[in-house]
């Protein structure tokens, strides 16, 4: 049974995974009952979208419904959706198949900046990298992948966002 399998893999992982994981391992589990075989991912993010081995365990539970989940990931530490919307590598992955789902991950800080860096900071990058996975595809599945918030905020940024 699919539901005693993912609960089992839950169960063993929850201490590696923050509630966002566990909402994008559901949003698969979702996401491959309207597949029948397989799934093609490409997850675009940093170290937070490939820590604790996160792409293998979605396959692991696609796996366990029957459903092969082929992915890629590009996710060099820290990048953010500013660097991914003009690595040329990456633009090239994107238009490269017909990627059934693509993940995007921000850089931590970034969602946490406030509204008007957001609206120049994020917004204009990450429009344009759905411009181009949709380009590839218009069928493509986007899944924002949320990581965590600092417990006690962001030292750093909050001199120069006094509302983080």
């Amino acid at each position: 049974m699919v539901s005693r399998d993912i609960a089992m893999v839950l169960n063993r992982t929850l201490t590696k995974f923050d509630a966002a994981s566990l909402v994008l391992l559901i949003s698969f589990f979702i996401v491959s009952r309207v597949y029948a075989e397989s799934l093609d991912v490409l997850y675009i993010g940093n170290s937070l979208t490939f820590v604790n081995g996160m792409p293998k365990m979605v396959a692991a539970i696609a796996e366990s419904d029957n459903v092969q989940l082929n992915y890629k990931v590009h996710a060099p530490g820290g990048a953010k959706f500013s660097d991914h919307a003009v690595n040329k590598n990456l633009l090239k992955t994107i238009k490269s198949k017909r990627w059934d789902v693509v993940v995007l991950q921000e850089q931590s800080q970034m969602l946490a900046l406030g509204k008007k860096k957001l609206q120049v900071a994020v917004y204009p990058y990450v429009k344009a990298l759905v411009r181009a996975i949709h380009s590839s595809s218009a069928n493509t599945k986007i899944v924002f992948y949320m990581t965590m918030a600092r417990r006690n905020g962001d030292a750093y940024n909050a001199q120069f966002y006094p509302e983080v």
